[in-house]
């Protein structure tokens, strides 16, 4: 007996050309389909090319739709789903109690990721861009701050008032006000937009005002929008998520709905990749010459046999001297701050690249595969060939 093709709905609604996260958690869905299903794409966005397609929620009941992956943001959206009475996934982190079982993006992960970007810096000031209108948001602004804290270091925020325009540049009141913000901060600062058009209303406030970028303010997004990002001068910096994940998960939990599996776990939660550095934030803002000079060293030596003796000589004071500024100014010590930048490489040439493990060891520090790998999983939990499987394609 043939399989049923099943069809299965995504939405896309307001889609836009440059909206990153739906387009590439879609990605992922339609890699879990080709690789586990036999299913069949349904779209609510309209262009010559695509027949498939429906004009709102209440038509898939008509068409027939087995499953649906949408993005909810409103009650109204939600009671239309449930309506339905169709397994359904969301993809979206607006929810603190969700309605349905989920793929998301680990929010406050990427705060964190994001701060200790900025403290590798020598960033001794922050700033964080965004609202408290989404889950989301503000689960970036807490794991922004939660680093912050740990470090002594303080955080100013910039929250959108309700009825803000959306582009402050076009709107006068906002764009008055983020200026005004921004004028306010202690320098340097490192600023983190909780997504990459924040980021870019923070990059058109620091041009109006003339700061400098990234000497005096450091620029950091989310979602590595490349038509955002990289149309910029300076280029903006931005966190990795790992979208096209989320959506395969998405697309994983939907497969074991429709095969009337009990879930084991209905809110899939995916770390971020890491951060993608461009010119806002490609600078060291150390006030303190010597620490400067001890992490260019490492940051330049990385792959070199070095050890504490070498960041010491680098550094032009002594041993004594340069472990209780890395104390008191980064809140860690010499070897483990060298220790965490070859992790950090070691991690995004797992992601990003198809070289073996003893050849990431080498380019990243280690002096053997083995120490590498022993490392590695005492840090994360995960040997490193596991690590990559779960968090790449």
């Amino acid at each position: 007996m043939p399989r049923r093709v099943k069809k299965i709905a995504l939405d896309m609604v307001e889609t836009s050309f440059f909206e990153n996260y739906r387009i590439r958690a879609y990605h992922g869905v339609l890699r879990y389909a080709r690789e586990h299903t036999w299913w069949r794409m349904m779209f609510n966005v309209h262009t010559f090319s695509l027949t498939r397609q429906f004009n709102r929620l209440e038509d898939l009941k008509d068409l027939g739709a087995d499953g649906l992956i949408f993005l909810h943001g409103s009650d109204e959206k939600l009671d239309q789903v449930r309506e339905l009475g169709i397994p359904a996934v969301s993809i979206a982190n607006v929810a603190d109690d969700p309605s349905f079982p989920c793929a998301l993006s680990d929010d406050e992960e990427i705060g964190r990721m994001a701060a200790n970007h900025f403290i590798e810096r020598g960033f001794s000031s922050f700033g964080y861009c965004g609202s408290e209108n989404y889950l989301w948001e503000k689960q970036r602004g807490k794991g922004f701050r939660s680093v912050a804290a740990t470090h002594d270091i303080p955080v100013s925020s910039f929250e959108y008032e309700f009825g803000d325009g959306i582009d402050p540049v076009r709107d006068g009141k906002t764009a008055r006000r983020m200026q005004d913000w921004v004028k306010s901060l202690p320098r340097p600062v490192g600023i983190l937009g909780a997504n990459d058009s924040r980021a870019l209303h923070v990059l058109d406030a620091c041009q109006a005002l003339g700061a400098e970028i990234p000497n005096e303010v450091a620029i950091l997004g989310v979602d590595n929008n490349v038509m955002i990002c990289d149309s910029q001068i300076p280029s903006l910096s931005s966190v990795e998520q790992n979208t096209e994940r989320v959506g395969y998960q998405a697309a994983a939990l939907l497969d074991q709905m429709l095969l009337k599996k009990t879930l084991d776990n209905p809110q899939v939660i995916v770390s971020p990749k890491g951060i993608v550095t461009r010119m806002s934030t490609d600078i060291l803002a150390v006030d303190d010459p010597s620490i400067a000079r001890a992490l260019l060293f490492i940051r330049d030596h990385l792959a070199d046999p070095i050890g504490i003796s070498d960041v010491v000589k680098a550094s032009g004071i002594s041993r004594s001297n340069l472990e209780h500024r890395f104390r008191k100014r980064l809140k860690n010590t010499i070897n483990n701050e060298i220790r965490k930048r070859r992790m950090k490489r070691a991690k995004a040439l797992l992601l990003d690249t198809v070289l073996p493990l003893e050849e990431i060891a080498k380019v990243s520090g280690f002096r053997r595969a083995t120490y590498f790998s022993n490392i590695f999983t005492a840090t994360t939990g995960m040997a490193p060939g596991a690590w990559r499987r779960h968090h790449r394609f």
